[in-house]
């Protein structure tokens, strides 16, 4: 009797449950009083007693693999409260009456239906069975394949099978699974016995049951009891709704049991045309089990399952089960190069998105088919195309916002951003070509090359010394460090190059193409930004209003901004209007990204412990002030001959708001180019008497030389330039300039010096053998025809004389040679100088002293005052130069005159010097053997200034009679003749010599002549035949000496004398080497 003490009668209820002792038993009947207190006055806060028994949250058995998310129905919790009348005697009493009730009556009355049951079945057993049913048990068809129809058996209520099948049961509900087993299977024997298909069936289901949940060692038998029970279902009764029943049952119990995959099978079994929603549910849960599996691993088969039963869900009219079923198979499938699954995913997730008017979720499934390469055809993806602008067009008239979109692709890594506008292209060679500067084709390893000439030029541009030089970084990619916000100048154009990708077989057109930036003013405004108002007072958006895509390329698009005002722009990426068939169009945008670079274990890492560097290339500091120059060229060639001189003009034009007040200018070859003063190094100052202000422009002109050999080479040119304020951050700018550079063979100059013999006279004379050769080829693509109009010679010491032998003015044609006798004469001032001699008439060539280089550099590595003193004696510091007019003719018929001038080093008498070097040299020819040195270098070895060699070269002399080389004499008044003789002596070195000249007594010599008849040898030297004299450096001396011969006949009166010097410093003196031929004849 249950009673409500709130509501209820206390009194009436107490006599009512008398009544009942009376009429059922004391034994059999109870009382329970509930609800002892009202649900609005609960002061007890009592706990739910449910709540142990009652789930707040279904959650299926999933296992997460590969990130696939664990489905659950809800987590949402109830908010209905259980239990509020109730105290916490209502609550004792409750459990008191559940175990009162149990073991009084519940498992009394169970355990008597047992024994009756028993005893029931075990009388009826021990009787026969009729013939009938013996025959059907021996004879009878299998089952779950009827050979004919047979009739449908009835059971009574009190039959020995149901009696049977009821004791199974009883067993099973109260845990007795071993007896309800024994039960269930004894009565399957005799159902099966009798035909009774679904009798059979259901005690094989119920038998199966009952193994599961014994021991794990029945496993494989319940199986086998549960495909025979579906089967049997299936087959003999035609019964699919207890089939999947019985396969439900089973499923769950060998999912227990670890057996996934033989429960996926029973499911997948079930599955038929005839239910779409029922074969959905199965091919979910087999999904399910396929996950679950641990040995092996099958996600794809989950996943695979799930897109059948979405499938099937979506027949049956269930779009949300549908969606959510794909969405689960897509965690899979995702970033695993199934490109096709994936593909049929998103399309499918895209359409059903669409139908629940879904629009976020269906404009993004519908983007995943174009942000990627794919195997569909052109024509399918075109369709994917439209699907997409479709959707997102609708979705954009709902939010209004400016969505990300999928194409093109944006590769973040190829981010650059260049400061400063890039310079227009050139026409044509010979118009006007502006400063090359810093492009987005440059190299990151030129970087090197242009830092090394910017730390010449700010070395020489500082007035101390440079402790720590930080290059100027105007082109920002991922090789360079981004550490830091660059600084751009209001007024000059930011470039912005990225590279956006097409991965669809069909043409993409974007119009009206732009950066999408954010401004802060430096004032302290408003934060400003372009996303919908494109013309903004902060900063010129340029726009480009139509790109095309071509398939399955990638182009590289340059987007341009001009910030107008000081303050922080910040770049974060670019919008466009994508343009599909039939006028359709969809506005959205691309983010820009840089990928950060990995910080290496040296670097300081930043304050967030991040691996990363910070990136900032995309965010500008925007000053105000600054000079920029712009530089432009007029008559710069690109092909030209070896050693060819060019002049080109040299427009600088001052186009920032401050004045420019220094400008430096160097370049990478030293050599090539001379424009202005020299400085320190190869830097070259342009002369700005009162700087160059904002908006003015200055010519100068700039010489260029080619290189000296052929090839092809690039000439670098930095320009360096200052501003007014010295406060100002940076210091200095920067203007770049690159052009190529096509050399070819013009002229090759040899050139050999030796002393002349007429040097010893009035003054010092050397002689210069000058070979000039035409190194061009008759089959080159340029064909030039050369004329040596003038020559040169550059030297502290010498300087060219008027006497030279030279041709006429031929010209040379290609591998044709010319050579020259020049004489050179040692000057008597102190400093370089460059003397001219022109070749030809009227020539008014003159060498051009810039591209000389200077004497230190050609000097020798000895040290000491007398090895200098002895270098001096056959050093002789010079350089010849050929100055030649060329006239050109190209293939293309083209004609030019070229002029250009070669240089030649003379370094020591009596050696062949050749400039360019001939192709053997250039390329490398085998050097001499030198002899083997063990423990370092020979002492006995002499330096080449103080060998013997050069010792016996000190003093120079020659012979002469005065005032004429013949003298008669009548040898019949006078048998002996007396002629007197100079000896001239010269000091060819720097200190001075002691020179003893001693003349011999008549011999008859063996040296040989070149000619006929030889001179006699019979004469005598009379008077002082011996003398000591000392010779200032580079003086002449006159000895005064005769001779005295007795036959009329020609006399060489040098055989019978010798000349020895030496030097303050040395001990003996040594016999100088010099040869003299004095013929007197005397007749």
């Amino acid at each position: 009797l249950l009673h409500d003490n709130t509501e209820g009668d206390t009194p009436l209820a107490e006599s009512l449950f008398e009544t009942m002792k009376t009429t059922y038993g004391v034994n059999n009947v109870f009382f329970l009083s509930i609800n002892s207190q009202q649900a609005s006055t609960s002061e007890t806060h009592m706990p739910d007693p449910w709540s142990q028994f009652l789930t707040r949250q279904l959650q299926s058995q999933i296992i997460a693999v590969d990130g696939v998310m664990t489905n659950s129905w809800s987590s949402s919790t109830t908010s209905m409260v259980h239990g509020g009348c109730l105290t916490a005697d209502d609550v004792e009493k409750l459990r008191e009456l559940v175990t009162c009730f149990c073991l009084s009556c519940l498992v009394p009355h169970v355990e008597q239906q047992i024994q009756h049951l028993t005893e029931l079945i075990s009388n009826k057993k021990g009787m026969s069975r009729s013939f009938l049913s013996a025959t059907k048990r021996w004879f009878g068809s299998k089952p779950g394949v009827p050979n004919t129809p047979t009739p449908t058996i009835t059971y009574t209520t009190d039959s020995t099978e149901l009696q049977l099948r009821r004791l199974g049961d009883l067993c099973f509900m109260f845990g007795a699974y071993s007896l309800a087993f024994t039960a269930y299977h004894a009565a399957k024997r005799d159902f099966n016995a009798d035909g009774a298909w679904l009798y059979y069936a259901g005690a094989l289901e119920m038998a199966a049951l009952s193994l599961f949940m014994q021991s794990a060692d029945s496993t494989k038998k319940a199986h086998e009891y549960a495909e025979e029970s579906i089967m049997t279902y299936l087959n003999s009764c035609r019964m699919p709704q207890f089939a999947t029943r019985a396969t439900l049952f089973s499923a769950e119990c060998m999912r227990g049991r670890g057996l996934h995959g033989e429960a996926a099978k029973q499911l997948i079994r079930m599955t038929s045309e005839e239910s779409d929603l029922r074969s959905a549910l199965l091919l979910e849960q087999a999904s399910y089990c396929f996950l679950a599996s641990v040995r092996p691993l099958m996600p794809r088969k989950y996943a695979f399952h799930l897109v059948l039963a979405g499938h099937r869900f979506s027949k049956a009219g269930q779009k949300k089960h549908s969606l959510r079923c794909y969405r689960q198979a897509y965690q899979v499938y995702e970033n695993k190069n199934w490109s096709l699954a994936e593909d049929h995913i998103h399309n499918t997730i895209g359409r059903q998105a669409v139908l629940l008017k879904q629009m976020t979720e269906a404009a993004e499934a519908f983007g995943l088919l174009l942000s990627r390469a794919s195997r569909q055809s052109a024509t399918q993806q075109a369709a994917f195309f439209r699907e997409y602008l479709t959707t997102q067009q609708e979705l954009n008239s709902e939010t209004g916002e400016l969505p990300t979109l999928p194409l093109p692709v944006v590769d973040n890594d190829s981010i650059q951003v260049l400061l400063g506008k890039p310079p227009p292209p050139s026409p044509s060679e010979n118009s006007l070509c502006y400063a090359s500067g810093v492009s987005f084709e440059s190299q990151s390893d030129e970087a090197l090359r242009w830092n090394s000439m910017e730390e010449q030029l700010v070395t020489a541009a500082s007035t101390s010394q440079v402790k720590i030089f930080k290059p100027t970084v105007e082109l920002l990619n991922n090789s360079t460090n981004n550490t830091i916000s660059p600084t751009s100048y209001a007024g000059e154009t930011v470039s912005v190059s990225v590279s956006l990708n097409n991965p669809l077989h069909i043409t993409v057109t974007l119009q009206n193409v732009r950066l999408l930036w954010s401004f802060v003013p430096s004032s302290g405004g408003l934060c400003q930004d372009n996303s919908l108002d494109v013309n903004s007072p902060a900063a010129r958006t340029h726009v480009i209003e139509r790109l095309v895509l071509q398939p399955d390329t990638s182009s590289k698009v340059i987007l341009q901004v001009t910030p107008q005002e000081v303050g922080e722009l910040c770049i974060t990426g670019l919008a466009y209007l994508l343009e599909g068939e039939g006028g359709v169009g969809v506005a959205g945008r691309q983010l820009l990204l840089p990928r950060p670079r990995l910080l290496s274990n040296k670097d300081k890492r930043p304050q967030d412990n991040s691996p990363f560097a910070s990136d900032n290339r995309l965010r500008l500091n925007i000053v105000q002030f600054a000079p920029a120059l712009r530089v432009s060229f007029q008559g710069l060639r690109k092909d030209m001959l070896s050693g060819e001189l060019s002049t080109v003009t040299v427009r600088l034009e001052n186009c920032g708001n401050l004045a420019v007040t220094r400008l430096l200018v160097t370049c990478g070859t030293p050599g090539l180019v001379a424009l202005g003063s020299p400085q320190r190094g190869d830097v070259m100052e342009v002369a700005l008497p009162v700087g160059l202000a904002p908006g003015a422009s200055v010519s100068v002109d700039m010489q260029v030389r080619a290189h000296d050999l052929r090839g092809s080479y690039t000439a670098d040119l930095l320009f360096y330039y200052e501003n007014t304020r010295d406060q100002a951050k940076p210091l200095y700018r920067l203007v770049r300039h690159s052009w190529p550079i096509l050399v070819h063979d013009s002229v090759q100059v040899s050139v050999t010096s030796s002393r002349s013999t007429g040097s010893s006279k009035i003054e010092e004379t050397l002689n210069l053998r000058v070979q000039v050769q035409n190194s061009s080829q008759v089959h080159d693509s340029v064909k030039c025809e050369m004329c040596v109009e003038c020559a040169a010679l550059h030297s502290p010491h010498w300087q060219l004389s008027d006497r030279s032998f030279h041709p006429a003015a031929v010209p040379l044609g290609p591998q044709e040679l010319a050579h020259f006798l020049l004489k050179v004469r040692r000057k008597g001032g102190v400093g370089t100088e460059l003397s001219r001699l022109p070749l030809i008439d009227n020539s008014a060539l003159m060498p051009s002293p810039e591209f000389l280089l200077p004497f230190d550099d050609q000097t020798s590595d000895f040290s000491g005052a007398e090895i200098r003193t002895m270098e001096s004696v056959v050093a002789l510091q010079a350089t010849f130069i050929v100055m030649w007019r060329a006239t050109i003719d190209t293939r293309g018929g083209d004609k030019r005159v070229a002029v250009g001038q070669h240089h030649v080093k003379l370094s020591h008498l009596g050696d062949m010097s050749s400039w360019p070097p001939s192709p053997a040299h250039s390329q490398g020819s085998p050097s001499p053997a030198t002899p083997l040195r063990i423990f370092g270098v020979d002492c006995a070895q002499e330096t080449p200034t103080d060998s013997l060699t050069v010792r016996q070269q000190l003093v120079t002399f020659s012979v002469s009679r005065p005032p004429a080389s013949t003298t008669p004499h009548d040898f019949t008044k006078d048998r002996l003749c007396i002629v007197p003789v100079d000896l001239h002596l010269r000091n060819c070195s720097d200190c001075e010599l002691l020179v003893k000249v001693e003349a011999t007594g008549a011999t008859v010599g063996k040296k040989g002549y070149m000619y006929s008849p030889h001179p006699c040898h019979s004469f005598h030297w009379v008077g002082c035949t011996r003398r000591l004299v000392s010779l200032p450096p580079h003086r002449p001396l006159c000895v005064k000496m005769a001779v005295a011969v007795g036959l009329p006949g020609a006399y060489n009166l040098g055989s019978h004398l010798t000349v020895q010097a030496r030097r303050p410093v040395d001990v003996d003196f040594v016999t100088q080497s010099w040869r003299t031929d004095a013929i007197l004849i005397v007749t």
